[in-house]
């Protein structure tokens, strides 16, 4: 398990327990170390730290998310994360429509195929009018992923084209 997904389990697994995928930064470091007592104090600021540089969390209004859903990370029986592990950001994925293929086959569960074939059915049930970033768009939504930053940046081309 590579230290991101390692990452990525033990703030799913904080998330799902306290029942909030969204938190500041000192409570995340709390539960990391004093409730599950997987590290030191210092240890879980420098993990969050890493976290949020590498990608794993977010920052939205003034309190770190997990990029992804916790509840569509797994989390290993009897997990327990590295305190001195070393995340790197991901590469981002030179197309951001196979980007979004990519997030939505993982959270549904299916391969990149699978996806692409369900966006060529809702085009095709549409005669055209809908393109594919909107549909891959419409299914990571479906999915339980947050598109809206992504929506945004679309409408914006669109506007700038029109």
């Amino acid at each position: 398990m590579g230290a991101a997904v390692e990452a990525e389990a033990a703030f799913a697994f904080v998330a799902r327990r306290q029942g909030a995928p969204s938190m500041p930064p000192s409570r995340w470091e709390h539960l990391l170390s004093l409730e599950m007592g997987w590290m030191t104090p210092g240890q879980a600021k420098t993990y969050v730290q890493r976290a949020l540089e590498a990608g794993v969390l977010v920052e939205e209004g003034g309190e770190l998310r997990m990029r992804r859903d916790p509840r569509s990370v797994e989390v290993p029986r009897g997990f327990r994360p590295d305190p001195g592990a070393v995340m790197e950001r991901p590469e981002a994925p030179a197309d951001p429509f196979l980007g979004w293929v990519d997030r939505v086959a993982e959270a549904r569960g299916q391969d990149r195929a699978a996806v692409l074939e369900e966006v060529a059915r809702r085009q095709d049930r549409l005669h055209g009018l809908l393109d594919a970033q909107a549909a891959v768009l419409r299914l990571a939504h479906e999915a339980g992923l947050d598109v809206a930053e992504a929506a945004r940046a679309a409408e914006q081309g669109l506007r700038r084209r029109g």
